[in-house]
């Protein structure tokens, strides 16, 4: 089975593009990476339970660093109920459809809402970002590890 992600982008991002795994487009992440076989049943009961959640605004936080070795910039989101909520509902979904996380233990209660910073680009402390939609990336498209693929993109209520 292949490996997933879900995330919000910064900016809109077509359903379709690939780009570079080390040239990420902004996002919030929404999930960890996944393993799970991608379907349209699926992609039917995830948009279901994002019809479930309205659109909301998340606001950046303090930086961090994240990784194993603690090298990985991210700008922290404030934990809200709504991004909090959101994320355990695409879990517990995600799980229904046997999803196994590459590190559970930062599902549920151990998410930590963030945007990696990227090269050239950011949010700052105090920016607010709408969560109106979450993207499902194929982390290997085409068997290739250097790669990611925006599947599709599924609205908020």
């Amino acid at each position: 089975m292949q490996k997933y992600t879900a995330v919000k982008f910064v900016e809109e991002i077509k359903d379709g593009t690939e780009f570079q795994a080390n040239e990420w487009p902004l996002h919030v992440t929404i999930t960890g990476n996944f393993i799970v076989k991608y379907n349209d049943a699926l992609i039917n009961s995830l948009s279901s339970i994002l019809r479930r959640h309205s659109s909301f605004d998340v606001v950046a936080a303090q930086d961090d660093l994240f990784g194993v070795n603690s090298n990985t910039l991210v700008t922290l989101i404030e934990p809200s109920k709504e991004i909090l909520t959101l994320h355990n509902d695409i879990i517990s979904e995600l799980a229904l459809h046997g999803a196994l996380f590459d590190e559970p233990h930062y599902t549920k209660g151990g998410y930590r809402p963030h945007i990696t910073v990227q090269r050239n680009y950011r949010l700052h402390k105090g920016e607010r970002l709408s969560i109106n939609q979450v993207s499902i990336v194929d982390m290997f498209p085409h068997a290739d590890m250097g790669m990611r693929k925006v599947l599709a993109t599924l609205n908020l209520a």
